[in-house]
């Protein structure tokens, strides 16, 4: 997958947590997201994965400007009908 890392936090371990999660690795472990005991990250924007199995909107948008803007197409919308903010 082509994403842009710079968007997302520098810390190469907190990068692949769970935003919301338990104590286990990558803060997945057998309570799901909402359940008692769990936490949400500050700043989710900042991370690539929301609970274990699910993107957080941040990733969702670097995914949809590389459809939209390139480089995901093989014939790129260059310039892209719409920006993507």
């Amino acid at each position: 997958m082509y994403i842009h890392y710079a968007d997302f936090t520098s810390d190469k371990v907190k990068i692949l947590q769970a935003c919301c999660g338990g104590k286990g690795p990558y803060h997945i472990d057998k309570n799901s997201c909402g359940m008692p005991g769990t936490k949400v990250c500050k700043d989710h924007s900042k991370l690539i994965n929301w609970d274990g199995s699910h993107f957080t909107e941040a990733t969702h948008k670097q995914i949809a400007k590389g459809l939209v803007e390139g480089p995901f197409v093989n014939s790129s919308l260059k310039p892209a009908p719409f920006k993507i903010a």
